[in-house]
């Protein structure tokens, strides 16, 4: 098991091109292309995992299904994000029984039996400096999820957000946060709010 530190950043859509030429300038590079993603998220039927996320409880987990470039793929990974006091990690495994999963839900030992709520779409850009990674998300947009009914997505208000991921501490000594505003983010969370707004789930916009 390898524990990562993930920080987050808000990025204001008018200030996206601004922020990729700051890191470039700092001898970032492009590692991989660009590519569309699909996340679809499992949560029990009254949502404890958000619930958790929202009051920051630990151990807590986000358990979700990616697919790049087309939501109909085929190749399919199933992933299960980790907070506990010792650190995050993640597991990410390939699947062939997404089927199943979506139409059955998922048991989770600790939440119980897990269906799939919400689809978050989004495109993602890749750059890495020595052991710093980051990763720049935009168009971020969410559907409820819905096996029969065609989806609806809802595009996120007003910006979008990049991640910098690395194992230590010691790995960001160089990198200039003071430049930057680090913010508690999370995709799942946003998605639950904006397409629950006149629910009791709704919380303040992290």
């Amino acid at each position: 098991m390898s524990f990562r530190i993930e920080k987050k950043i808000a990025i204001y859509k008018n200030n996206i091109s601004n922020f990729r030429n700051y890191i470039l300038e700092d001898n970032f590079s492009v590692t991989f292309p660009n590519r569309e993603i699909f996340s679809i998220y499992f949560d029990t039927n009254d949502f404890q995992m958000f619930r958790d996320s929202v009051e920051g409880i630990v151990p807590r987990k986000k358990i979700r299904m990616r697919k790049y470039n087309d939501l109909n793929s085929e190749e399919v990974f199933f992933e299960i994000k980790v907070s506990s006091v010792e650190g995050r990690y993640k597991t990410v495994n390939k699947i062939n029984n997404h089927k199943k999963l979506l139409d059955l839900g998922y048991f989770d030992h600790n939440y119980g039996l897990c269906y799939p709520k919400i689809i978050v779409k989004y495109n993602r850009s890749y750059y890495k400096k020595k052991n710093v990674r980051i990763t720049l998300d935009k168009n971020i947009a969410f559907s409820k999820y819905h096996k029969h009914n065609r989806l609806m997505f809802n595009a996120y208000n007003d910006y979008d957000c990049a991640e910098i991921k690395c194992n230590k501490l010691e790995d960001l000594e160089n990198f200039d946060l003071d430049q930057i505003q680090i913010v508690r983010n999370s995709k799942y969370c946003n998605g639950i709010n904006e397409l629950f707004k006149n629910s009791a789930l709704y919380t303040e916009p992290f």
